[in-house]
C-alpha cells in the first residue's frame, strides 16, 4: 500500500449486536443456574454425609447392645457378669433414649445458611461477570461465612435450649451447680 492511498479495510467495530448481548445474558444465566445449583447439590451433600454419619453411630451403638444381650443370654443365671452386665446395657439403652429425645438440629439455622449460599452463589456469579461487580467481594466474603456458619451450626445434632442454641457442657454444668434448669425446646416431631 502506498501512502497517501485511502485502505478500503475498515476498522472492526466494537459495538455488539443485540444478538450477541443476548447470548452473553444467556450464558450468564446458565452459569449462574449451575452456580446455585453446584452450592444446593454440596449442601445436600455436606448434609446427607452428616445424617449417614449419625445413623452408622446410632446403629453401632444398637448393634453393641443386641451383642450384649446374646451374651447376658449366654451366661448362667447366677454369674456375677451377667448382673454386672445387664446393668450397662440398661445404661446404654436408656443414654440411647435420653439422646433421642433431647438432640436434634436446628432447622432455621440451616435454613438461614442455605439462604446465605444462595446469595453467595448469586454474588459469585455477579463477581465472574466482571465490571462493576468487582464491589462485591467484600458482601461475598460475609455472606459466604455466614452460610458456612449457618449449615455447620444447625447440622450439629446436639442438646438444644429453648432458643435453639448448642448447650455446652460448661453451661449445663454451671447451671447444675447453680440449681437452674436449662429450659429445653421441645423436640422436632
Amino acid at each position: 500500500m502506498q501512502t497517501g492511498e485511502k485502505s478500503s479495510k475498515r476498522a472492526p467495530s466494537v459495538a455488539l449486536s443485540r444478538r450477541d448481548i443476548s447470548r452473553s445474558r444467556d450464558c450468564f444465566l446458565v452459569e449462574l443456574g449451575l452456580s446455585i445449583a453446584g452450592v444446593v447439590i454440596t449442601a445436600l451433600i455436606g448434609i446427607g454425609g452428616l445424617w449417614l454419619r449419625q445413623r452408622e453411630i446410632a446403629d453401632g451403638e444398637s448393634r453393641r447392645i443386641l451383642r450384649d444381650l446374646e451374651i447376658v443370654d449366654a451366661l448362667p443365671e447366677t454369674s456375677a457378669a451377667r448382673s454386672n452386665l445387664l446393668a450397662l446395657v440398661d445404661a446404654a439403652v436408656m443414654a440411647m433414649i435420653l439422646n433421642r429425645a433431647t438432640k436434634r438440629r436446628n432447622g432455621g439455622t440451616i435454613a438461614i445458611g442455605v439462604f446465605f449460599m444462595l446469595l453467595s452463589a448469586l454474588l459469585l456469579a455477579g463477581i465472574s461477570q466482571g465490571g462493576w461487580w468487582w464491589f462485591a467481594v467484600v458482601p461475598l466474603v460475609f455472606t459466604a461465612t455466614f452460610a458456612l456458619y449457618g449449615t455447620i451450626e444447625g447440622s450439629i445434632k446436639g442438646e438444644r435450649d429453648a432458643r435453639g442454641n448448642l448447650v455446652s457442657k460448661r453451661a449445663r454444668h454451671t447451671a447444675e451447680l447453680a440449681g437452674e434448669t436449662i429450659p429445653q425446646s421441645v423436640p422436632d416431631e
